[in-house]
């Protein structure tokens, strides 16, 4: 992979804000554009907001594009006098990604985003057939998946006993049922890439999911007019963006928290509330994940 292949655009503004904090949270993630091949931002979380950061146009999504990538990033930065080097970071399910940002910052610690873990099993349901099961909310595989779905809840050293004996107990009868536990148990709960502490825990602080990417994104493709833009459509278009990141760092300046909805306020309350009935052992395991998939799923 040669620098030349990837394309850096950073602004100046934001990089000297961001890295004068210690405790933002980081994630990434891509946004396809025809001919820029894939546009790849940092996001970062503070106070409730969340920023895009630092962009990088990539030719692929190899390991060794994901390297040259960070090691662009840490020399602009030196450049300016400054220091990337994130402690942690909220990624989705892709090897490659992880190798990368592990081989370059080896004390980092990476998390699994939600919402990916979620996409990436209703996927393997899909391929077994199991769509219009779990559709039906009546349905004993929708009820035992409510179950699976609140896995990433629970204290992470709890996940691998209560996928072996609760969840595998309760599931039904049935051989797609069967594959989809051993797709789980090979890819999520025994493996080496993804573990459960990559995804499982009842830190509510802990980030979850790169939501606020994907609502980046829906929102930044309604910039263009067509789904092939020019390079300079692009540049103005992130010049806007700017404007509101530069807005969101003045809030944060004046300690200002971001408003939050009354619907995730509520959801927060219930967790809180599970979290607390759980460990004070008033409620079982499956009943704890089963309020905690409220509404997820």
């Amino acid at each position: 992979m040669s620098i030349d292949e990837i394309e850096i655009m950073l602004l100046n503004e934001s990089t000297k804000n961001v890295t004068t904090y210690d405790n933002y949270s980081y994630y990434g993630d891509f946004y396809d554009m025809y001919n820029f091949y894939r546009l790849y931002i940092f996001h970062v979380e503070r106070l409730g907001y969340y920023m895009p950061m630092f962009y990088f146009l990539l030719p692929n999504k190899k390991q060794e594009t994901y390297e040259v990538m960070l090691g662009l990033l840490i020399d602009e930065c030196q450049k300016r006098g400054l220091i990337f080097s994130p402690s942690r970071i909220n990624l989705d399910f892709e090897s490659a990604t992880h190798q990368a940002f592990k081989k370059v910052f080896p004390e980092i610690d990476i998390f699994g985003c939600n919402f990916h873990l979620k996409q990436a099993w209703l996927r393997k349901c899909n391929e077994l057939g199991l769509k219009k099961d779990y559709e039906d909310k009546e349905s004993e595989i929708h009820k035992w998946m409510r179950i699976l779905f609140g896995m990433p809840f629970l204290p992470s050293e709890q996940v691998i006993p209560f996928f072996c004996i609760e969840a595998t107990c309760l599931s039904p009868i049935d051989p797609r049922i069967e594959e989809l536990e051993e797709y789980l148990l090979k890819n999520y709960i025994e493996s080496q890439n993804f573990p459960p502490s990559m995804w499982a825990s009842q830190d509510l602080s802990r980030p979850r999911t790169t939501n606020c990417c994907e609502s980046f994104h829906a929102h930044f493709q309604k910039f263009f007019q067509n789904s092939n833009p020019n390079i300079f459509t692009l540049i103005n278009r992130l010049g806007d963006v700017q404007q509101l990141t530069l807005m969101k760092f003045s809030a944060i300046s004046k300690g200002e928290n971001a408003k939050t909805r009354k619907r995730d306020r509520c959801q927060r309350e219930r967790w809180e509330k599970a979290i607390q009935e759980f460990r004070e052992a008033r409620i079982s395991r499956v009943e704890y994940v089963n309020k905690m998939s409220y509404k997820l799923f």
